[in-house]
């Protein structure tokens, strides 16, 4: 889309044509919003990727918390394991609302609170109490399913004698040591094959 732009000055009349969308090059401003990008991009890249997260903090007082309590310190030193508990507190909100430094402080409090604690109970007698678990014991093997022996009659004519499952049993003076099949070779406990070893 083009316009036309009438310039009139004394001498005469000057027309010119240009489009809505062209911006005029200038080569002035082309340095310049360049730094201007580039300082834009760095001030947001540097209020998101220069805060160090204090997770090492926190998961240091989430431990001398739990130490505190495995020797009983609620009981023994109850003041400083409530202090100990309400910094961490303070500290986790602190860290959810992205106030690293508040938070940062707030654990470091914790800590020092939770080992004096644990310092001060052990100094009172206190002995270290595992707050984990024991383990179950295994639970008992399965016991095998009993299929039930199927009914019906066999497809081949020549096994309607045979029993259908395999026997375990065995006879008294049998000559074979293992469980009768059908089919098998005679002195193995199973039934020849009336046909042979080739045939169906």
């Amino acid at each position: 889309m083009k316009f036309s732009l009438q310039i009139q000055t004394g001498a005469g009349s000057k027309s010119r044509s240009r489009s809505l969308f062209q911006i005029p090059k200038n080569p002035a401003k082309g340095p310049a919003r360049t730094v201007m990008i580039l300082a834009l991009w760095m001030t947001l890249a540097s209020c998101s990727l220069a805060v160090v997260r204090p997770q090492q903090d926190m998961s240091d007082t989430s431990a001398a918390i739990k130490a505190a309590r495995e020797v009983n310190a609620e009981t023994l030193s109850p003041d400083l394991y409530r202090q100990a508990n309400e910094a961490f507190f303070r500290a986790r909100n602190e860290y959810r609302l992205k106030n690293f430094d508040l938070a940062k402080s707030y654990a470091a409090k914790a800590r020092g609170f939770a080992e004096r604690a644990e310092f001060e109970s052990m100094q009172s007698g206190a002995q270290r109490m595992s707050t984990a678990t024991p383990d179950a014991p295994p639970p008992p093997p399965p016991e095998p399913y009993a299929y039930p022996a199927p009914v019906g009659t066999p497809a081949n004519p020549a096994l309607q004698g045979t029993p259908s499952a395999p026997s375990t049993t065995q006879t008294p003076g049998s000559p074979s040591a293992g469980p009768s099949v059908p089919g098998g070779a005679p002195g193995t406990g199973g039934t020849p094959n009336p046909g042979g070893p080739s045939s169906p």
